[in-house]
């Protein structure tokens, strides 16, 4: 009976073990996941910039139509 409780304990002790090595390993997938979201947060600033620059871009350029609107009408009057 003592033989079969120290072996239950034995197998208590390998189920904790198990237990911390896969809580050690959801530990670290949780902090990769979290990487990954900031790298993509990251990510998503870089391409709303590239998209601000893009429509300022736009914007200059139909300034620009406009300006020469303005001009091709003057010549034309």
């Amino acid at each position: 009976m003592i033989q079969g409780c120290y072996a239950l304990k034995q197998q208590d002790c390998v189920l904790v073990q198990l237990t911390s090595q896969l809580i050690q390993l959801s530990y670290v997938y949780i902090q990769q996941t979290f990487a990954h979201i900031q790298k993509g947060y990251v990510q998503d600033q870089q391409a709303t910039a590239h998209i601000q620059r893009t429509c300022v871009h736009i914007q200059i350029c139909c300034v620009q139509d406009q300006q020469t609107s303005a001009h091709i009408q003057q010549g034309c009057v």
